[in-house]
Formats: C-alpha cells, sequence, structure tokens
C-alpha cells in the first residue's frame, strides 16, 4: 500500500530547513531546477543505464514478441513519457520491437532535456514530434499505441493520477512498458539484505596495498575537501534555488535526491500489487527485476556479474529494480 502522504518525507525535510510553502510547489521547482542543470551531464552520470538497459529492453520486447505478436500493430505509435535525453526510446529501437515503431513523441516537462533528446532523434529515421510538459497536458483526444515510461515512477507524487491519465491515453489492446523503478518489494528480504552485504565486502579494501591505492586515496581526499572540486551540477541546482528565494541554505546531494526522487526514498518504492490497483484497466504481462546486489550489471565487480547475470535469466524477482510489460484491456 502506497504512502497517503508521497510528500511527507518533503516535508519532515522542510521543516528542518524552514522553508515555508507548500511541499507540492516545492516538489516540482526543485525537480524543474534539478532536471535543466541535469541535463547536460545526464548520460554522463547515468552511463550505468546505457550499459546495463539495453537487456533489460531485449528481454521485454522478446517477451511481446514471441507470445503475443499478434497484438501488435504494424506501425507503432509510441509515447515516451518524461524522455530524459531519449534513453528510453533509443534503447527500445534497438530492442525486438523496434521494427513496429514508426513514430514516436517524445513528453517531457524539461525544456533541457527535450532539446537533448531531439537531438539524438536525429539518428532514428522515424517521424519524431516532441512536446514539452506532463500526460495531463496531453489534447483528450490523444492515442497513443505504445507508452513508455524509463526511470519515471519515482518521480511521481500523484501515481494514481499518472495511472489514470495512462489509461486515458492507452487505446484497447495498447502496450506499457515501465522500467528501472525501485522495486518496492524486497525492503524486508533477507537475501536481498545478505547479497547487499556481500557487494559492500567485495568493494572494500582488503590489503593496505588496497587502502593506500591511488583511487582509493583520490576518493578519500575528496571526501574530506569537497569544496576543491570543479563546481558541480548540484552546485549549480543550489545557486539557482537560493536565487529563486526558495532556499536559504544549500541542500546536499542526498537532500535534493530525496525531493527529486520521491519514491526511492519513502520506503516503499513502486509495488507491482499496487500498479496492478491503480492500472485497473491492464494486464500485466510480464515483470522482471534487476539489480540484485543493489547496483547495475556494469558497475558490479567483474566476480559478481555471473551470478547477477544467471539470476536475470532465471526471472528473479528480488531486484533492486523492476521493469514491467502491460496491455490494455
Amino acid at each position: 500500500m502506497a504512502t497517503e502522504d508521497p510528500f511527507g518525507p518533503i516535508r519532515s525535510l522542510m521543516s528542518s530547513k524552514r522553508i515555508q510553502m507548500d511541499a507540492g510547489e516545492f516538489h516540482a521547482a526543485v525537480n524543474e531546477v534539478f532536471h535543466a542543470f541535469e541535463a547536460p551531464v545526464y548520460d554522463e552520470v547515468h552511463q550505468d543505464m546505457w550499459r546495463s538497459l539495453p537487456r533489460q529492453f531485449e528481454l521485454l520486447a522478446n517477451e511481446l514478441v514471441d507470445n503475443d505478436s499478434e497484438t501488435i500493430v504494424p506501425q507503432i505509435s509510441v509515447l515516451d513519457v518524461g524522455c530524459g535525453t531519449g534513453l528510453a526510446t533509443d534503447l527500445l529501437l534497438r530492442s525486438p520491437l523496434g521494427k513496429f515503431v514508426n513514430e514516436v513523441t517524445l513528453l517531457d516537462p524539461s525544456t533541457e532535456m527535450l532539446e537533448l533528446a531531439m537531438h539524438r532523434s536525429r539518428d532514428w529515421k522515424i517521424d519524431v514530434q516532441p512536446r514539452v510538459g506532463v500526460l495531463c497536458d496531453l489534447p483528450e483526444d490523444a492515442t497513443y499505441e505504445f507508452v513508455i515510461a524509463c526511470s519515471v515512477l519515482h518521480h511521481i507524487p500523484d501515481l494514481a493520477g499518472f495511472c489514470r491519465e495512462l489509461t486515458r491515453i492507452t487505446p484497447t489492446g495498447g502496450h506499457l512498458l515501465h522500467i528501472h523503478d525501485p522495486n518496492g518489494d524486497i525492503s524486508q528480504d533477507r537475501e536481498w539484505e545478505a547479497r547487499t552485504l556481500r557487494l559492500k565486502r567485495s568493494l572494500a579494501p582488503r590489503t593496505s596495498k588496497d587502502r593506500f591505492s591511488l583511487p582509493h586515496m583520490k576518493g578519500k581526499f575528496w571526501s574530506m575537501f569537497p569544496w576543491l572540486r570543479k563546481k558541480s551540477y548540484l552546485d549549480r541546482v543550489n545557486e539557482e534555488l537560493r536565487r529563486r528565494g526558495l532556499i536559504s541554505s544549500n541542500l546536499s546531494s542526498e537532500e535534493i535526491w530525496r525531493i527529486t526522487d520521491l519514491r526511492v526514498y519513502d520506503d516503499i518504492g513502486i509495488q507491482i500489487s499496487h500498479l496492478k490497483d491503480l492500472l485497473a484497466g491492464f494486464r500485466l504481462i510480464n515483470h522482471r527485476s534487476y539489480g540484485f546486489f543493489g547496483r547495475l550489471w556494469s558497475d558490479l565487480p567483474k566476480e559478481l556479474r555471473p551470478e547477477e547475470e544467471r539470476m536475470i535469466e532465471d526471472g528473479r524477482k528480488d531486484g533492486a529494480f523492476i521493469g514491467a510489460l502491460w496491455q490494455r484491456d
């Protein structure tokens, strides 16, 4: 069951920072500023997604192509919700579903993100329409045979409203694919906790030579003297928030992410059982999990990658991230 007040954690933070404004408005403002300054570095910061998510798109796409190919229309009109820099559409086009796609609408509230996605779209060889906004901004008669949302749901305060809009724009027989959502079903999983502990131990320096290696010492140095780093995009986020009068003192990186990534930090995450209630007009075709040690495959030590790969192939559901494929009834 999702929390009744998705802004609860934000309210606590706002109180500690003596921020006097509506929590929803504050969340929206921080999101806007954050994504504007994250856009130029998004692909660099999220290289792990570019390296690890193609396999997840392929597996979900194969499930549809292999078992429900008769439900796929010959020329798919795609909506990429919260398209960012175009990652989801790019990976979808590379998947077995790519050959069915003939047009895509890129939807994002960030003009900075949308510009980068449109630049990437030059290589797609399909019709691409950019649109600044969110789902409720789409025309009443807008429909799309295939909707994708990659790394989006954890940003959404009103999941129920978001799902109603998905139902509105997806015609009977249409499909929804969402991916890279925080798995809310592993919070009390002891196997999951044991695996993350194994990763922590694997990453810890094991000898005095490891502890005094150049990479480890550089990490310690920058943690002790962070102000010597080149100004980061998060510094610019704080500067803009202060310029707008939204904060009086800087937010830490974790505080910023607690605001923007609501459902990563609410101890609930995204639960398939909850989505089944919210997406009452959809049938769940399949869902997958990955990140079984808490990180994506590309960020794991080499000795843990084969185990991650086996669990992905086995279709286990107890990884840090989930992806799912639905069909509109």
